[in-house]
This record gives structure tokens, C-alpha cells and sequence, in this order.
């Protein structure tokens, strides 16, 4: 959490702090939970990931030394393919919705040995969210020695 009392001061919140997703390896809110997720999978002797997470994925599993297969909408920027191959993944375009990337991954996992960050990443998603509103809270609770905080909470 950066400290921004400058902006803080505008909305008199002197002690203001912003937590800064870009400054995540793959400048996106999802990097922590991946980072929780890979982290799991590793203790639980996992070595193949899927899912459509994308750069994150790609950038965490294979950091580790896993196989990432990311499945992704052939719709999706360009940018965001050629990112997940250049951190090593294994991309399929798939025509189609969102959910039919997870339903690919929920057909394919069991036979493939993938392990599905899907299942894991929204409950760990779900924690980090409820976890950081809880913080917000206890900052907001404080004398003025403390933070106020300001969580970038995804959607």
C-alpha cells in the first residue's frame, strides 16, 4: 500500500493509502490470487494448472516450473496471447463465450491431470476481497497514526 495523503487530503482522508495492482508482475488485480492459487497447488503436489485466468497463470505456473494451458475467447487482444506464450504457456483459442472456456477446462481436467485454478481462484478471490475489506475497516477504525485504506476491489 502506497501512501497518499496528498489525495487524501481532498477527500479528508489525510492518512489515505492505495493498494497499486500494476505493480503486480503482470500488472492485474488477479496476480495475488494466482500467486495464492499456484502456491496451493504446489503444496498439494500439483504440476498441471488450467484455466482462463490468462497472464496470470501463465506468468505464475510456469515461474514455478508447471505446465500452464490457458484457454482463451480467439476474441480476446492479441496482446493478452502473446503475453501468456511469452511466459511459456500452452494457449487454445476457443470460439465462443467465456463460460465455454471453463466448461473446455471442466470437460478436459480429470483426463488431461490439470488441476482447474478456476474452482480455487474464486474462493481465493472471494477471501482476498473479503480480507481487504476487512483491513479497509480496521484502518478506517484507527487513530489518526494509522491508514485509511482504500482497497481496489474487482468486480
Amino acid at each position: 500500500m502506497d501512501a497518499a495523503a496528498d489525495r487524501g487530503e481532498a477527500v479528508d482522508c489525510p492518512n489515505l493509502a492505495i493498494r497499486d495492482a500494476g505493480a503486480n508482475p503482470t500488472g492485474m488485480f488477479k496476480a495475488r490470487g494466482m500467486a495464492a492459487t499456484v502456491s496451493l497447488g504446489k503444496e498439494l503436489g500439483l504440476t498441471r494448472f488450467a484455466g482462463n485466468a490468462a497472464s496470470a497463470l501463465a506468468a505464475y505456473a510456469v515461474r514455478a516450473g508447471f505446465e500452464a494451458h490457458i484457454f482463451m475467447l480467439r476474441a480476446a487482444p492479441r496482446d493478452n496471447y502473446i503475453e501468456c506464450k511469452m511466459f511459456g504457456a500452452r494457449v487454445t483459442l476457443v470460439d465462443g463465450l467465456i463460460s465455454d472456456c471453463g466448461r473446455i477446462v471442466a470437460e478436459r481436467k480429470d483426463a488431461e491431470g490439470w488441476f482447474d485454478v478456476d474452482d480455487v481462484l474464486q474462493c481465493v478471490g472471494v477471501f482476498s476481497e473479503t480480507a481487504a475489506a476487512a483491513d479497509a475497516e480496521k484502518a478506517h477504525r484507527r487513530d489518526s497514526a494509522g491508514f485509511d485504506a482504500v482497497e481496489e476491489l474487482a468486480a
